[in-house]
């Protein structure tokens, strides 16, 4: 006023914040939509999988709730109105039928080409993989009623036989089945090419128009097949003076009934077994491992490879055979014949053998060290999935407890008994136990599949017990005793008596070779001469193998310090396992006799104050979450001390 101006902060606060670009309403409620294509599959479970996946993961807050719309809300009133509109038309269709032909009987028989007729609408269906929708129960009620067409066609015409006199049945159905073959076959492909366009459309629409006409067209062959061969004995069973006699079934084919009645209840019971949680224990986690671990049966084929490798123990270099044919600076011809055979050196063909058994030994010694590491890991899988899912169980129970926290604040908020902070503060809780909620399902999910990837096997597992128990070592486990005959330092000390023996067979080589051989020398007109021969190879010039000594000498001293080396680590490791073991068993003592027992108290009194209304809920809340702390906190130490065990019982063992 009178001129004067005023600053703006006096009038309204101006800030940023983030917020929805568009807010849209339904029934005065916020209405957010999300749109979903679907290819490929039928809508229905579609939206039945996304309801698992919700159901599973997420939690609604109050006041919120998830409804399904578009097209799915339009098949679910379509599929009301077809749950009443098929079984009318069937319905309809008898009844016109009786008023025609004014026999039930003969209605019932026409009637049949309903179900025939059903078979092949629902075997194209499969054939062109598409699933049953609306269109498809339409075309189901258009094929009915164009079924029924054949089956009146020819009834019609074996009625009119009948009244003409003819008695024989066998002549009467013959002949009314050749002469009606092409009225019933014009009938029903007159249909058939009628729907043909609509099957094979690609144009805008088609995805309605071809399950309506793939249903027709299946259908309509399948009932023109079917009524031209079983409406004419049911026609003759209906009909005869005399009813049929039945022939005795023989017992072969009533075996072969009975086992596929019960082969087919077996596998009715196969398929709802699979579907339940197969039940697992730890034992069995770990024989499923040793079974199906292609790491071990490979190293189990190494031992057999090893094994192998004595039968080139003795390997001799090969004979030699030659021939010679020539003259004798006369008529005289000269025929030789010569046989020579290398054994080598037998010092190397002893330490080759030596180096044989070596291999083997280290084989089993990798056999036993694979087994024992793929067990180990299955164990520590297993106890890190039960640790999970106590974790999961005692983060759903927080989700529950600030969720109804923050019903609680909302109703004294909008009373006037709080303020706005407290109800941030809730939510805020709230929103964070969620997440921490979350990220506990997918590490679970996780450790599952990591326990089904060392089992190589798949399928829906549940532990028999989700408790977590103490791990037992051994009886008798001594790391200190223990150590000395633990396969992984045998298992070094093998590798280094390799190397010592690649060492002793390149100074074998400086031992000579045996060699021995036989000849035979003929002479024309003068004779022939025979003999045999023993060589020794000894190398002169030992340079290259004083070369190949030495290289073999230094492999054998890396070994040695490998070897030393190895064995400092696994006692430093060893001794570390120990104390870290001995850190967390003073650790479970404190929970035994403190911690549990405090949660316990304090889970008890909140419950009681809380009930006598001495206490707020937010002072019950942040007791009952100081309990479930503890509880985590013993779980957790609890799975430190199995992982610790497990892993001090792989280097002793």
């Amino acid at each position: 006023p009178n001129g004067t101006q005023i600053p703006l902060d006096e009038l309204a606060d101006i800030n940023y914040a983030f917020g929805p670009a568009k807010i849209s309403r339904e029934n005065t409620r916020r209405r957010v939509v999300v749109s979903v294509n679907v290819r490929n599959r039928d809508l229905e479970s579609v939206v039945k999988d996304i309801q698992a996946k919700i159901d599973n993961n997420i939690v609604l807050e109050s006041g919120n709730y998830i409804t399904y719309g578009g097209q799915f809300e339009n098949l679910k009133n379509a599929t009301q109105r077809l749950k009443l509109a098929v079984p009318i038309a069937l319905l309809l269709i008898f009844i016109f039928l009786h008023f025609a032909f004014k026999s039930f009987k003969d209605a019932a028989l026409i009637f049949t080409a309903v179900p025939l007729s059903a078979v092949g609408g629902v075997f194209f269906l499969w054939i062109r993989g598409m699933p049953f929708s609306v269109s498809a129960g339409i075309g189901f009620i258009a094929l009915f009623g164009v079924a029924v067409l054949n089956g009146i066609v020819l009834i019609e015409y074996l009625k009119e036989l009948k009244e003409s006199g003819m008695k024989d049945m066998r002549e009467l159905i013959l002949k009314a089945s050749r002469e009606r073959l092409r009225p019933v076959m014009l009938t029903a492909s007159a249909a058939a090419l009628g729907f043909l366009p609509m099957a094979i459309s690609t144009s805008s629409g088609a995805e309605v128009q071809r399950p309506l006409a793939t249903v027709v067209i299946g259908g309509l062959v399948t009932s023109t097949l079917l009524t031209m061969i079983l409406l004419p004995l049911l026609y003759k069973i209906f009909n005869s003076p005399k009813p049929p006699k039945i022939k005795k079934i023989p017992s072969t084919v009533k075996s072969i009934i009975l086992l596929i009645a019960f082969s087919g209840s077996l596998t009715v019971f196969a398929q709802n077994f699979e579907n339940e949680p197969q039940k697992i224990t730890i034992e069995q986690a770990v024989e499923y491992t040793k079974q199906n671990n292609p790491v071990l049966q490979n190293t189990l084929l190494n031992i057999e490879s090893a094994k192998k490798q004595k039968q080139g123990i003795l390997n001799f270099d090969p004979t030699e055979f030659s021939y010679q044919k020539g003259q004798i600076n006369s008529d005289f011809i000269d025929h030789s014949f010569e046989i020579n055979q290398n054994f080598g050196s037998f010092l190397t063909h002893y330490q080759t053998g030596k180096l044989v058994n070596q291999n083997i030994s280290l084989s089993e010694k990798e056999y036993i060290i694979v087994e024992k590491e793929i067990i180990a890991q299955t164990k520590i899988a297993f106890y890190k999935w039960i640790y999970l899912i106590n974790r999961f169980k005692i983060k759903q129970e927080q989700v529950g407890l600030y969720k109804e926290f923050v019903r609680i604040t909302q109703l004294k908020y909008e009373l006037g008994e709080s303020n706005l902070l407290e109800q941030t503060l809730a939510e805020t809780e709230y929103a964070a136990s969620k997440n921490s909620l979350l990220k506990i399902t997918e590490e679970l999910i996780i450790a599952e599949n990591k326990l089904k990837q060392l089992m190589n096997t798949d399928g829906d597992f549940i532990p028999e017990s989700d408790s977590l128990v103490i791990y037992q070592l051994p009886a008798g486990t001594d790391p200190s005793a223990r150590f000395s005959s633990s396969v992984m330092l045998n298992y070094y000390e093998n590798l280094y008596a390799i190397e010592n023996v690649k060492y002793n067979i390149e100074r074998s080589r400086y031992f000579p070779e045996l060699s021995a051989g036989y000849f035979n020398q003929q002479i024309d007109q003068v004779g022939g001469f025979t003999g045999w021969s023993i060589g020794l190879k000894m190398p002169i010039w030992f340079l290259p193998q004083n070369a190949k000594v030495q290289e073999a000498k230094i492999g054998k001293e890396k070994a040695i310090n490998i070897f030393e080396y190895q064995k400092f680590n696994l006692e430093k490791e060893i001794e570390n396992l120990v104390i870290h073991l001995d850190q967390i068993q003073n650790d479970l003592i404190y929970y035994h006799e403190n911690a549990l027992k405090k949660a316990t108290l304090l889970t008890n009194t909140a419950q009681i104050q809380f009930e006598k209304e001495e206490i707020e809920y937010l002072e019950f809340l942040q007791s009952i979450k100081a309990a479930q702390e503890i509880k985590l906190g013993y779980s957790e130490t609890l799975y430190n001390y199995n992982i610790t065990a497990i892993k001090l019982e792989f280097y002793i063992k």
